[in-house]
């Protein structure tokens, strides 16, 4: 059951043009935009939408990758496993399974790069892997952290040139974050760059004493890139411990930001911080994503604490920010040491950003609305090596939904909201036939009349959405591909088993 209100929308606006027989990139382009030029599957034929094929991809495990399709193949990624698919007909073409060298930290991913023929990926151990593209075969592998102190990466690459791209996660083990890059062709090692500034640094003197040796300030989801100008945006999760700054007073650079990076030489150039000092664990969870309108050069970053921000690249200040959930906090809670707060930790923005729709020069979100109680311990924590570094729990509370938004990049107002019954965790993708798809964790899939939130098409494929969607065109016909089976920081209902649907008009 959905409720949506609708509201005046403005002139379209020119969209930059791209292959769309292919989506090579986590958010399809480098600058994270999620929108499709094609119009075959549009409002007027769009509720004629049917199932093509279906194909169950694994047993178990978690299922919210973005699929990327290149050189006439869909791969997706699952824990340890890389899967290369039909377009059309779901067939598997190839499957590799990474065999860990180390023990896992956590076994989720995000999904792949692709550059030139070759496919690269993160590991729960710590590695980064590269495939070949048409046939799975692996062409090198490269160790970027140590999953014994709890780094892990399930990032999705994205690739650049020659560049591969990838950050470190694990902030909730008290890492010290990382952002590096690698030769696509060697694996070997370009630059890195602290995400957690060390002595010397930039920003060290935001950290007290030694609180930045484990600061957190991980990257959870993919990144943004600027082709013409060679600007790498790096969207940074929260501090750790997550619920206690006793120890670590100060801003805690760079974590909760938006940090610009030279591409080619891991040079910070700029950064803008949403949150400073945060004990809720409100990170910048999803890519940033790079949209030029009207003159204006600008940075759309969803954040974990509910809000859209909208920040100018030419100031490097926030132009404005529009809460797309529940936002609310209870101060009775907090007069006796802990504190209710909307969105809890598993709400807000997650790992997927939000879509820019040229037409309506909107952005359309997918959030959670899932509060949380946060606990804080009395005292300073110990950091231990490899284990959780919170400084406190928490716990969910009420049931959790979802919104779809539609927000203004110009100005910030909202368009029109649709509320969900269950948490939006998938990726939104808009078209130029006026439609934005996305899906709920009840497993329901959704085309929006992009311009006012009209549901005009929806079906339960009975398996929660957490996962990409991406639209496409094959021998002249457009296709829509949707992940489903559960996640990580899914609520007690996740169903189903790891599945690639692929959807068209007949």
């Amino acid at each position: 059951m959905v409720h949506s209100s609708a509201f005046a929308t403005a002139a379209a606006t020119a969209a930059a043009s791209d292959n769309e027989d292919e989506w090579t990139s986590y958010n399809h382009r480098l600058s994270g935009i999620r929108y499709s030029e094609l119009t075959q599957i549009n409002e007027g034929n769009v509720n004629r939408l049917e199932e093509v094929c279906r194909v169950e991809l694994a047993e178990g495990g978690s299922m919210s990758s973005g699929p990327v399709l290149a050189q006439g193949l869909i791969y997706v990624t699952m824990n340890n496993l890389t899967v290369a698919l039909d377009p059309t007909t779901c067939a598997i073409k190839w499957k590799t399974e990474y065999v860990p060298e180390e023990s896992v930290v956590v076994p989720n991913n995000r999904g792949v790069a692709y550059l030139s023929g070759r496919l690269f990926r993160g590991t729960g151990d710590g590695r980064l892997v590269s495939y070949d593209a048409k046939s799975g075969t692996e062409l090198w592998r490269k160790k970027i952290g140590n999953p014994r102190i709890g780094e892990f990466a399930s990032a999705a690459p994205i690739a650049w040139r020659s560049y591969v791209y990838i950050g470190l996660s694990g902030g909730e083990l008290g890492i010290r974050g990382r952002m590096m890059a690698f030769d696509a062709k060697s694996g070997a090692m370009r630059w890195t760059f602290d995400l957690i500034p060390q002595a010397g640094q930039f920003g060290a003197n935001t950290w007290a004493g030694e609180s930045a040796k484990h600061g957190g300030g991980a990257t959870w989801s993919s990144y943004g890139i600027d082709e013409e100008t060679g600007e790498l945006f790096v969207s940074v999760d929260n501090p750790a411990p997550a619920f206690n700054g006793r120890g670590r007073a100060g801003d805690n650079l760079y974590t909760n930001a938006v940090v610009c990076i030279d591409a080619k030489t891991g040079r910070r150039l700029w950064h803008v911080q949403l949150r400073r000092h945060d004990t809720r664990d409100y990170g910048a969870a999803a890519p940033a994503v790079l949209v030029t309108i009207a003159g204006r050069s600008l940075i759309a970053q969803g954040s974990k604490d509910g809000y859209l921000y909208v920040i100018d690249r030419r100031s490097h200040r926030i132009a404005f920010r529009t809460a797309v959930t529940t936002v609310a906090q209870n101060p009775a809670r907090r007069a006796v040491g802990n504190a209710e707060i909307c969105p809890g930790i598993s709400g807000g923005f997650l790992y997927n950003s939000p879509s820019f729709d040229p037409p309506t020069h909107s952005l359309i979100s997918g959030t959670v609305d899932w509060c949380s109680i946060i606990h804080p311990d009395p005292t300073i924590p110990h950091y231990t090596a490899g284990h959780e570094f919170s400084g406190g729990r928490q716990e969910h509370i009420g049931r959790s939904s979802g919104w779809v938004t539609s927000v203004d990049v110009l100005d910030g107002h909202v368009h029109w909201r649709v509320h969900t019954d269950a948490p939006v965790f998938a990726a939104v993708t808009s078209t130029a036939g006026g439609i934005t798809f996305t899906g709920d964790h009840n497993g329901e899939l959704y085309a929006f009349r992009s311009s006012d939130g009209t549901i005009l098409w929806h079906r339960i494929i009975h398996a929660s959405i957490a996962g990409g969607l991406i639209t496409y065109q094959i021998a002249s016909k457009q296709y829509l591909a949707v992940e489903s089976g559960a996640a990580t920081l899914s609520p007690p209902s996740a169903r189903g088993a790891p599945t690639l649907s692929i959807y068209s008009v007949d």
